[in-house]
């Protein structure tokens, strides 16, 4: 629903309510990191309207994934990217970004001043290009 800058879509159902319900764990608490986990953050710019970003606390031995924090920001480009990519690293000592690289958005992972404080702060970012189906 964020690529299609809405919260609801008449006519169409992408995912059943009591399918999502039965997954969702009550007593986890969003920026809540498993113990024996890793974080790593998904970020899907936007060179205008909303950029979205979800960390995930990965387990390597269960390979189970733990949502721990979402966000998705009006705004877009490489300001907001790099805006997001220094709060969770404050936030969670975020060190590994995916971030999809199509269009304009390569620019994000070649910029000076995001390269630079990354190299000081020890982040990874890390290119992912989405193929067509």
């Amino acid at each position: 629903m964020v690529y299609l800058n809405k919260a609801f879509v008449d006519g169409v159902t992408m995912f059943d309510v009591e399918e999502v319900d039965k997954c969702r764990d009550v007593n986890r608490v969003i920026g809540h990191v498993p113990a024996g986990t890793h974080l790593v953050a998904g970020l899907d710019p936007a060179s205008t309207g909303f950029q979205a970003c979800f960390l995930w606390a990965v387990d390597n031995e269960t390979g189970k994934m733990y949502m721990v924090d979402i966000e998705n920001e009006e705004g877009g480009g490489i300001i907001q990217a790099k805006d997001s990519i220094k709060r969770w690293h404050e936030k969670y000592n975020l060190s590994h970004w995916v971030i999809e690289e199509n269009g304009f958005q390569r620019a994000i992972r070649q910029d000076r001043d995001l390269k630079d404080y990354c190299a000081r702060m020890g982040i990874y970012l890390e290119g992912h290009q989405t193929q067509k189906n």
